[in-house]
């Protein structure tokens, strides 16, 4: 497959999830650096592939419309491409008639892999070189000054640590008292100064940390668009997050990443970095990897905020 042009790749809808599937597009623009790569979104994750320059087009896929629109969309897309990567596995690049696809059914070995490793094996099937994958994640001059604005009353040169108190699940979040104890311990301790991040549904757990500390911490949860946010992400020295999506748009940029990790497999979406901890609770029924909870989320209200300040302690002092 030395020459395919042009590629489709068809990513997840998820923030998190599609910036997972980022070191797919960086190798199919690396092994294929003539061909033009078009990539099929959900709308929540658009702006992650506008931004990215090797992008020639974001094609948006709702899968809300109706089955008209859908239909509509995909006849649009009849024989237009080479190549089609679909890390959604569905019918689309059968039904779009491409020469070469991945298989509709992901091959599973039985074993537990990071995230990032099960989209590159969709490559690695086609006989496509996966070495050295990165994440590709881009963020435009615009964005990098709206960010600075923002952060404006902290001094970036300051111990500047960013939280982000929410998570698209509520079994998947940290009590809001542990982030506001932690926040304190590491103002008061580490002299350090804290910014909250997130989506505008975060707002109200943020205010609730934020409350009583306003000299040392900024809110900016439900402030930035989602490209602002990864620009702020990256003027932090390190990020304590629950499994969300701020923890893999800092992970994407080696921003240290403290992750608090409960009902979700952290093997499958933890960080890898050098500096990165996961601090979960080796209790018997983690990782359930439920939506629900029978034991009232005993695995994250068993983390202390003392375990967070003294692995961000450590974090810092190593990054010196």
């Amino acid at each position: 497959m030395k020459k395919v042009s042009p590629i489709l790749l068809i990513t997840l809808s998820n923030i998190g999830d599609a910036v997972l599937t980022t070191p797919v597009l960086y190798i199919l623009c690396r092994e294929f650096p003539k061909a033009a790569v078009d990539v099929m979104c959900g709308p929540r994750v658009k702006e992650i592939f506008s931004s990215i320059s090797q992008v020639r087009r974001v094609i948006p896929y709702n899968k809300f419309d109706s089955f008209k629109d859908r239909v509509k969309l995909i006849l649009s897309l009849r024989r237009r491409y080479d190549l089609v990567v679909d890390l959604r596995h569905t019918l689309i690049p059968l039904l779009i008639g491409s020469r070469n696809r991945t298989a509709l059914w992901r091959r599973k070995s039985g074993e537990r892999a990071y995230m990032k490793d099960v989209h590159l094996a969709r490559l690695k099937q086609l006989g496509i070189n996966t070495e050295n994958a990165d994440f590709l994640i881009e963020i435009t001059d615009k964005d990098e000054k709206i960010a600075g604005n923002l952060l404006g009353p902290f001094k970036i040169e300051e111990t500047l640590i960013a939280m982000a108190p929410g998570a698209l699940s509520e079994v998947k979040r940290w009590p809001a008292g542990r982030f506001k104890e932690t926040a304190e311990k590491l103002a008061n301790e580490l002299n350090a100064h804290i910014v909250l991040v997130g989506d505008k549904d975060d707002c109200r757990i943020a205010d609730e940390i934020a409350r009583g500390l306003p000299q040392k911490i900024l809110n900016l949860c439900g402030k930035t668009s989602l490209m602002q946010l990864a620009a702020i992400l990256r003027k932090t020295r390190l990020l304590i997050t629950n499994d969300s999506a701020p923890m893999h748009l800092a992970t994407a940029q080696k921003v240290p990443v403290i992750s608090l990790f409960g009902p979700t497999n952290s093997i499958k979406y933890g960080p890898r970095g050098e500096h990165d901890r996961i601090i979960k609770k080796e209790i018997g029924c983690v990782p359930c990897e439920k939506a629900q909870c029978r034991f009232d989320n005993e695995c994250l209200r068993s983390i202390e905020s003392e375990e967070v300040v003294k692995a961000a302690a450590g974090i810092l002092q190593a990054i010196k």
